[in-house]
């Protein structure tokens, strides 16, 4: 797919320039995620003052997501305290300090923020975790390092 921009007016050699898209244009990031600096984006003109052949982009923000996710509890009864068992697959490395957020709408606590320790596989990368009433999310902290496409879970 190519994205074309038609200049208006002469931009002399060496100026830096940005281009915005604005949403309203519809273009979508890649349902997988974008991994850093990929030599599949390119740029290339068919100036007058010389043609630039396609060229990879030099610099892209990685965009991360998850693969092969799952969400189990115990009990299966509604409005029942449960065990919650999640498993997913990050696409990008999760770092030490970084967070992943789980949006479970409907489900609730009387707990909010912080409420200690979770179980994790591998043992030990995430071990602390937070509920927000208000947005219903659980929030993961990751305490050592989850490298891409390895599987893992918490409970």
């Amino acid at each position: 797919k190519v994205l074309t921009f038609h200049v208006t007016s002469p931009i002399p050699a060496g100026t830096q320039t940005t281009a915005v898209v604005p949403i309203v244009g519809g273009i979508k990031i890649p349902r997988g995620g974008l991994r850093p600096n990929p030599t599949t984006i390119t740029i290339s003109s068919d100036a007058v003052g010389g043609v630039a052949n396609p060229a990879p982009v030099e610099s892209t923000q990685a965009i991360g997501h998850f693969t092969r996710t799952s969400l189990d509890y115990t009990p299966k009864t509604a409005g029942a305290k449960s065990w919650i068992y999640g498993t997913f697959t990050p696409s990008m490395e999760l770092k030490a300090g970084e967070v992943v957020v789980l949006k479970l709408a409907g489900f609730s606590s009387a707990l909010n923020n912080s409420f200690g320790e979770v179980t994790s596989i591998p043992e030990y990368k995430m071990v602390y975790a937070s509920w927000s009433r208000t947005t219903q999310e659980l929030s993961l902290t990751v305490f050592e390092t989850i490298s891409a496409n390895i599987i893992g879970g918490i409970a």
